[in-house]
């Protein structure tokens, strides 16, 4: 016996199969929300996330070269995009 299973969701053939619409548990949804912890956590992180990275990256390239150097690497060439 050959059964066809769908991913999670779709609650539009079970409605055309049984007349209403099932409790869909396929999201993972919180009903307790996020730990305030976390909710402070982002709203901090969203004050950066408008600034544009310096264009040069300067005191990424620093810190790389020492730590570089602390660990005995040799690195001719660092490249950093964004």
């Amino acid at each position: 016996m050959s059964r066809n299973y769908t991913h999670g969701g779709d609650i539009y053939s079970h409605y055309e199969k049984y007349g209403r619409y099932p409790v869909d548990f396929s999201s993972s949804l919180n009903p307790l929300n996020a730990p305030l912890e976390v909710t402070n956590a982002y709203v901090e992180a969203y004050k950066y996330s408008f600034a544009y990275p310096p264009h040069d990256y300067k005191e990424l390239r620093e810190k790389i070269a020492v730590i570089s150097a602390f660990f005995g690497l040799k690195i001719t060439g660092i490249y950093l995009i964004s």
